[in-house]
């Protein structure tokens, strides 16, 4: 009897010795899996993000696995095959980290070879996850996970404005132009013109007008021609030998036109001419007497920018006048017998 008891007592601290190695070896083991396998669990949904740790159960974005919930699964695991099995997300509560500034002074050695001025010092503080949100963020009085040394912002620096558009300077350069109107010319003596012959029409020529904005690093120089003129000549078109009063007579001439040459044909086109139809009489005219003329300039504006941009556009500009307009007949006088 007493050799029976001997045994069993013998069996019990066997099996008791097995049962304490066995449990040492598995918390070994589980303690291991936390460090290098356990999942990190994000706090608000619940779901695995990751398995990368910065230390025990602890993930790089300050998450952590509860390490009391993964030892009962691993525990109560008998070895069998788990791929039809189920985890409930219970299982998985997780552990809040946060990060919290330190107020240490220059002796601690966090500093290492940062000094305050350069930035400050920040603890990683975890806490069990609660549902009462409003307990988070109180660093759970854990101890210090890790520290950090974190830099100050550096000065934000100045961005510099883009470019300008070499267009919107273009048109800051053209609209600084200073184009005339037009002097008017008339011959060959506008004091005795007259219907049915040639009136030679004309408008100074100021030459080429140019100017040159810069900003920002870019130059556009623009260039205006005059190119052509538009002229209004005051009497209607009417045609026959009635007046009736209508639009006034049109006419655009390429280029300026010019005042007729010494010794000119009187009986040939001008480069820029009209002939009058109408005498301009006071009732013909409102009782002035003189037909309203108006010349419209037009001149072509080029641009071109160092960045090797162009473009072009068109400029105006107005001048009037009054034109006197009579009528010459020829009258044959017959000479008397002394000659």
């Amino acid at each position: 009897m007493l050799r029976h008891l001997l045994a069993a007592g013998s069996l019990g601290v066997l099996l008791v010795t097995t049962l304490i190695c066995s449990a040492t070896s598995s918390a070994a083991s589980v303690e291991l899996k936390h460090q290098l396998e356990g999942p990190c669990v994000s706090p608000i949904t619940n779901n695995k993000i990751g398995q990368t740790k910065i230390g025990t159960d602890v993930c790089l974005d300050g998450k952590v696995q509860d390490p009391n919930k993964k030892d009962e699964k691993d525990d109560n695991n008998d070895g069998s095959d788990q791929s039809n099995q189920s985890v409930s997300s219970d299982e998985e509560s997780a552990t809040v980290c946060d990060w919290y500034p330190l107020d240490e002074d220059m002796s601690s050695t966090r500093w290492g070879s940062n000094s305050p001025g350069d930035g400050h010092l920040e603890g990683l503080k975890c806490y069990p996850r609660d549902l009462d949100l409003t307990k988070q963020g109180e660093g759970g009085g854990s101890a210090l996970v890790d520290t950090r040394f974190v830099q100050n912002a550096g000065p934000i620096q100045p961005v510099a404005p883009p470019p300008p558009d070499p267009a919107v300077l273009a048109e800051q350069a053209y609209s600084e132009l200073e184009v005339p109107p037009p002097t008017i010319g008339a011959g060959p003596d506008r004091t005795k013109l007259a219907v049915n012959l040639w009136t030679w029409l004309w408008v100074d020529n100021p030459g080429p007008l140019t100017n040159t904005v810069t900003a920002g690093g870019i130059s556009v120089t623009v260039i205006a021609v005059l190119s052509s003129v538009d002229w209004s000549l005051g009497e209607p078109t009417t045609a026959g030998d009635t007046f009736a009063a209508g639009p006034p007579a049109k006419l655009t001439c390429q280029g300026t036109g010019t005042p007729p040459p010494t010794g000119y044909d009187w009986k040939a086109q001008p480069p820029c001419g009209y002939r009058f139809h109408w005498r301009s009489l006071k009732e013909r005219t409102g009782g002035a007497g003189k037909w309203p003329i108006q010349a419209t300039s037009t001149w072509d504006v080029t641009w071109q920018a160092n960045t090797g941009a162009t473009g072009a556009t068109t400029l105006t500009a107005t001048a009037n006048d009054q034109f006197d307009v009579a009528e010459y007949r020829t009258v044959l006088v017959q000479r008397g017998a002394g000659g």
